[in-house]
C-alpha cells in the first residue's frame, strides 16, 4: 500500500520529502518503510559511485596505463558498466566498496563484510569470475561468462 505511492527513481528522499508527499511516521508501518527507503538510497549510491568511476576510466583508458601495466579497453570498461547497472536495478546487489582496475587489463569490483570478501573480476580475455574469500581462504570461484563484453585480442 505505501510502496505503491512512492517513485523510487534514483534521486535524495528524505524524511521530510516523504513526509509532504503524504507519508506519516506510523508506528509498525511507516518507520520500517522510511529506513527501507534510505537503505535503497545508500546502495545505490555506491553503485552509481562505481559507474561513474567506470565511465571516466572509459573516456581515457590511458590515465590507467602504468609501467608494465595494461589498461582496460574501453569496450570492456563500458561492459562493466552494463553489468553495474544491471546489478544495481536488477539484482539490487549491495555496491561494491572498491572499484580497481588490474594489471593484465581487467576490472575488479570488490565487496567485503566481515570476514567473508567477494571479488567479481572481469577478465581482459572476456568473461569473468566471482570469487568468495571467507578469513583469506578462497572457498568458491565461479566462472562467468557476459554477453556483450568483447575480449581483447592484443
Amino acid at each position: 500500500m505505501i510502496a505503491s505511492a512512492i517513485d523510487l527513481a534514483p534521486r535524495p528522499y528524505g524524511r521530510a520529502a516523504l513526509r509532504r508527499a503524504g507519508f506519516r511516521a506510523d508506528p509498525g508501518e511507516a518507520q520500517p518503510f522510511i529506513y527501507w527507503i534510505e537503505m535503497d538510497i545508500a546502495r545505490r549510491g555506491g553503485w552509481n559511485e562505481a559507474i561513474v568511476r567506470l565511465g571516466q576510466w572509459a573516456a581515457d583508458p590511458g590515465v590507467l596505463e602504468d609501467e608494465g601495466a595494461r589498461a582496460p579497453t574501453r569496450e570492456l570498461l563500458l561492459g562493466a558498466i552494463a553489468v553495474a547497472e544491471e546489478m544495481r536495478d536488477v539484482l539490487r546487489a549491495p555496491p561494491p566498496r572498491r572499484v580497481t582496475p588490474t594489471n593484465d587489463g581487467g576490472v575488479l569490483f570488490e565487496r567485503w563484510d566481515g570476514d567473508t570478501a567477494e571479488v567479481l573480476e572481469f577478465l581482459p580475455e572476456g568473461g569473468g569470475e566471482m570469487k568468495t574469500f571467507y578469513c583469506d581462504h578462497l572457498v568458491r570461484r565461479v566462472p562467468l561468462h557476459f554477453t556483450g563484453i568483447p575480449s581483447q585480442a592484443r
